[in-house]
C-alpha cells in the first residue's frame, strides 16, 4: 500500500516509494514521447489520484505504472484526433466555395484516388470530390473514418501538399 501522507515517518516512506518508481515512470513517459510539460501534468494528476485512492489499490506500483501508460496512450489518441479534426476542417474550408474552385481539390482528388477503395468514397463524398451530392456530416463509422483521414494526412505530407505536424504543437 502507499503510505499515508500524515506523519514524518510516513512522508519518508512516501518519498522512498516515489524514488523507487521514478525510473520506471520516466522510462514509460520517454517510451511514449510525452512532451515535458505534458508529462509533468500527467504525473501530477496520476499521483494525486493514487494518494486519494490508496486505500482501494492493492498494488500501488503496478497501478501507478499501468495508469501512467494508459494516460500516455490517451494523450496521443487525443492529440491524433485534434490533428485529424484540424485537417478535416481545413479541407472542408478549402472546398467551401465548391470543390472545383479550390486549387487543392484536383491534387486532393488525385491523392484520395490512391487510397483504399473503402476510403475513396467516404473522402470524396466528404470533401465534395464525387459527382454525387456532398455529405459533410459526421462520418458514420469512427474507426473507418480515423483510418481514412490518417491515410489521407500521411499521403498529403508525403506528397509535400501539407507540412508534417509538429509533435509539440496542440
Amino acid at each position: 500500500m502507499v503510505p499515508s501522507v500524515s506523519g514524518p515517518e510516513n512522508e519518508e516512506s512516501l518519498e522512498r516509494f516515489f524514488s523507487r518508481v521514478q525510473p520506471a515512470l520516466r522510462a514509460t513517459l520517454a517510451r511514449h514521447s510525452i512532451p515535458a510539460e505534458e508529462a509533468e501534468t500527467l504525473l501530477k494528476d496520476v499521483l494525486l489520484t493514487l494518494v486519494y485512492k490508496r486505500d482501494s489499490i492493492s498494488s500501488p506500483e503496478r497501478w501507478l505504472l499501468q495508469t501512467v501508460r494508459h494516460r500516455c496512450l490517451t494523450f496521443w489518441r487525443r492529440r491524433r484526433w485534434q490533428l485529424y479534426n484540424k485537417l478535416d476542417s481545413a479541407l472542408l474550408e478549402s472546398n467551401a466555395d465548391g470543390p472545383r474552385a479550390s486549387p487543392l481539390s484536383k491534387e486532393l482528388d488525385s491523392i484520395v484516388g490512391t487510397l483504399p477503395l473503402q476510403c475513396k468514397g467516404l473522402l470524396r463524398d466528404r470533401y465534395g470530390l464525387a459527382n454525387t451530392s456532398t455529405s459533410v456530416g459526421a462520418p458514420a463509422d469512427k474507426g473507418k473514418w480515423e483510418g481514412c483521414i490518417a491515410s489521407l494526412g500521411q499521403r498529403l505530407v508525403e506528397g509535400g501538399v501539407i507540412e508534417p505536424p509538429d509533435q509539440e504543437s496542440n
